[in-house]
């Protein structure tokens, strides 16, 4: 699956090949996986990204960016009670979480 716009940019700095051509990532060995927890209309829900957090750990995801932000904060409260979720608390003690700050939206 092709990836564009933001999370194309994104995983080109996490990933891309030291070949000393453009972008060089931050761990080109790194393998990626991805998913997006918005629908059609560019919406999402807790619940999306919590299936999204266990998905991309089951398929081997040992540091998850979520370029995720809601409008008007930095770093909203909510994001409390998605790590407050038995699903979630699960993956911390092997999982790196990165967040976007000032991702507003």
């Amino acid at each position: 699956i092709p990836l564009t716009g933001h999370g194309s940019a994104v995983a080109s700095l996490m990933i891309s090949d030291h070949d000393g051509k453009g972008i060089m990532g931050l761990a080109p060995n790194a393998n990626l996986a991805f998913y997006n927890p918005f629908d059609a209309t560019g919406t999402t829900s807790w619940d999306r990204v919590s299936r999204g957090i266990d998905e991309v750990n089951k398929a081997g995801a040992r540091v998850i960016n979520m370029s995720l932000g809601a409008p008007g904060w930095t770093l909203a409260p909510d994001w409390r009670n998605l790590y407050a979720r038995e699903s979630v608390r699960a993956h911390m003690p092997s999982t790196v979480f990165v967040h976007a700050a000032g991702n507003d939206g």
